[in-house]
């Protein structure tokens, strides 16, 4: 390639690749910083304002084909709106899979093609149901599930925005890059499929990768001309602010029916607790399991039209079959997403027919005791397979057993009072959430006993947190292990059937507000008044639905100790002008440790060790020790020619001590006779292999 306005504009491709290694050590060609891909560091989206196109276009990929399509099958306007998140999902999931098995470059156009093709189908079908199901009552979207929406995303924003200050920052944790880079890998090679997710480590065998996530945000990236940064934090806040709170107002009406006072409780809670949505918007950062957990609400809806577990007057579907197959197409993208969400479905689908199960055999425990008798010895056989296939036979959570370090976390007391008052790490108690927790479950046991499954959700999962935090032995693990054994998992976990008992103790106190409103003769207030006065007395006395408490578990991710950020603005502004000296194929030896795989982000320049994770085995075990000694050895040499070593990059701060042990073979070319100093930048030195012993 040529650069215009460089001293070797007029060379030719063909010499100057000749002179990349040994042959011209003194030729010092530079590159232009965007050869492949979008600069990660946007000048026009520096602030949230500049970010409201790609916010945009994130809503408009996560609602519109799922949205369209679940109306071409004749479902109502509010039941297409919830379901959108997790039908967009497996459209654009399946149509990426096909569009990389034929070969065909991932863009808007191909995007375009298959969504046609996905409403296609969906219309077709629904012609067939039209002629073999109840008809469907359209009818329009309230303007309370709006309104209840729109104060959930904008708790969220009062959140996410004044601590992450910009769109361009993320959290700083040593598996960013891993996500930050399938997203830009997917950008640069037009390959969205989840199939190849994991290619820009460039690891030998199958790349696939529970990748929803990174092909949601990587088509965002395309269509709007975003970076893959700004198109990771617009699409956290769509799901965290729009989808999730829509999937908790849905499920809540599902189940208790489509009272005022349900649709806004179920809104204002939804993003009441720090553990979810907020922690993990920074912890991990596990952003796939974030995204995951978004379309569990719409999930359980439809399962309980199926099961008759939904309200019995207002129903979503009249039609089960209907259900049926919305969940059928809803369930591949939430396995796509994460296979987190999709246990904890299972778990929460397990539960809800238990409930069934036990409540219909109570009311025949009389009149046909036997049959009774054989349901609830059928639900406990299944309790104990599930128990076996979970917990006894082996299976791939035998080694996601000792995913993490075995060990309590906190003392017994302290675990207890953290499970009991959804208190996180750092952060006070939620006192009024709990207890409002705790009333919604009193209520459900007492009048509503198809919804106890919620309690028991509450509890089993509730014992899981504990579990994992104060005891964390491998007996426990053996039924934490789905949840890869972190407390902040587990945690996430208990907040949506808690959202639905805490709506249940809101609601309650509407109704009983109203009630006594209806005592007072002289008062004559609107009908809606103690929907709309509870839920704000509820925002009032925990301060904006805790937002200072979310801020407080949010901000350490975005703003930690220097000595725990692995990358700064100017660090990264550092990286992209050295990537200028670097021809596109070549690969740069770097400690990841330091920051330096976030050349990969910001220019496209290919690195030896793309994430922290990378270092283990063959060649690249050999060149994290040995790298400096490439001129001398012949063995290191190979390994370098076979991963096209042809730069190192030095300096920088090491975020952990591994960095300083893992690799001494990149920090010390800087001393060794095989390596040309080339550029300095910031903290990082860039050099040149300019030897290798041949053998």
């Amino acid at each position: 390639m040529t650069d215009e306005g460089t001293p070797f504009a007029a060379e030719g491709l063909g010499k100057i690749s000749r002179c990349v290694l040994v042959k011209c050590p003194g030729v010092l060609r530079t590159y232009p910083a965007q050869t492949l891909n979008r600069p990660l560091l946007d000048p026009g989206t520096t602030s949230w304002p500049g970010a409201i196109p790609v916010v945009a276009v994130a809503l408009m990929l996560l609602i519109g084909p799922g949205m369209i399509a679940a109306l071409l099958l004749r479902a109502p306007w509010l039941t297409a709106l919830a379901l959108a998140p997790g039908l967009s999902t497996t459209a654009v999931v399946l149509v990426t899979v096909a569009s990389s098995a034929i070969g065909v470059p991932w863009g808007p156009a191909p995007l375009m093609v298959g969504v046609l093709a996905v409403w296609l189908v969906a219309a077709l079908i629904g012609a067939l149901l039209r002629r073999r199901t109840v008809p469907e009552e359209p009818g329009r979207l309230p303007i309370a599930v709006l309104a209840a929406i729109a104060v959930a995303a904008l708790g969220v924003g009062l959140v996410l925005l004044p601590v992450s200050v910009t769109p361009e920052a993320f959290p700083q944790h040593p598996d960013t890059i891993f996500h930050l880079g399938v997203s830009q890998w997917m950008v640069e090679h037009h390959d969205a499929s989840f199939l190849h997710a994991e290619d820009f480590r460039r690891l030998s065998g199958p790349g696939g990768y529970q990748a929803a996530f990174h092909t949601m945000v990587a088509t965002i990236a395309q269509i709007s001309g975003a970076s893959v940064v700004v198109s990771t934090s617009s699409f956290v806040l769509v799901i965290a602010g729009v989808a999730w709170p829509l999937g908790c107002v849905f499920l809540a009406r599902t189940l208790f029916g489509p009272n005022l006072a349900v649709t806004l409780s179920a809104g204002v809670l939804s993003v009441a607790f720090s553990a979810y949505p907020f922690m993990l918007m920074g912890y991990g950062v596990v952003w796939p399991n974030l995204f995951a957990q978004t379309l569990l609400p719409g999930a359980l809806a439809l399962l309980a039209v199926v099961m008759s577990a939904a309200h019995r007057q207002s129903p979503p579907l009249t039609s089960k079959l209907r259900a049926l197959l919305l969940l059928f197409a809803t369930l591949p993208g939430l396995a796509v997403a994460h296979p987190n969400a999709l246990l904890t479905f299972l778990m929460f689908g397990f539960l809800m027919a238990a409930g069934i199960i036990v409540s219909k055999a109570w009311d025949l425990r009389r009149s046909r005791p036997l049959l009774a008798t054989s349901w609830i010895a059928g639900l406990v056989m299944a309790i104990g397979l599930v128990y076996v296939v979970s917990t006894v036979i082996p299976t791939k959570g035998g080694g996601m057993r000792f995913s993490v370090r075995p060990g309590p976390e906190l003392p017994i007391g302290k675990a207890l009072q953290d499970t009991l008052l959804f208190a996180q790490p750092g952060a006070p108690a939620l006192w009024v959430l709990a207890a409002l927790v705790a009333v919604g479950a009193g209520i459900v046991l007492v009048r509503g006993r198809h919804r106890r499954w919620l309690v028991a959700a509450v509890i089993i999962t509730s014992a899981l947190f504990f579990l994992n935090v104060a005891v964390d032995n491998p007996t426990t693990r053996m039924f934490t292990w789905p949840w890869n054994n972190t407390a902040p998992r587990l945690a996430a976990i208990v907040v949506l059937p808690a959202v639905l008992l805490a709506t249940v103790g809101l609601a309650s106190g509407a109704r009983y507000l109203q009630a006594l409103l209806g005592l007072q003769t002289r008062l004559r207030l609107p009908p809606w008044t103690p929907a709309v006065v509870v839920p704000l007395l509820f925002v009032m006395a925990t301060g904006g639905a805790y937002v200072e408490i979310h801020r407080t578990v949010l901000n350490p991710y975005f703003h930690p100790d220097p000595a725990l950020s692995l990358v700064t603005r100017a660090e990264l502004q550092a990286l992209q002008s050295l990537a200028r000296h670097i021809p596109p194929t070549a690969v740069v030896a770097e400690n990841p440790w330091n920051g330096g795989s976030y050349m990969y982000v910001v220019s496209g320049r290919l690195m030896l060790f793309p994430t922290v994770s990378d270092r283990a085995g063959g060649d690249r075990a050999l060149l994290a020790t040995n790298l400096d000694e490439v001129g001398s050895s012949p063995e290191v040499c190979a390994a370098a020619r076979r991963e096209n070593v042809q730069f190192a990059i030095t300096g920088g701060r090491s975020v952990r001590s591994k960095g300083g042990t893992q690799y001494p073979g990149v920090d010390a070319v800087r001393s060794s006779d095989a390596f040309q100093k080339v550029a300095k930048e910031g903290p990082y030195t860039l050099y040149r292999m300019v030897s290798c012993a041949e053998s």
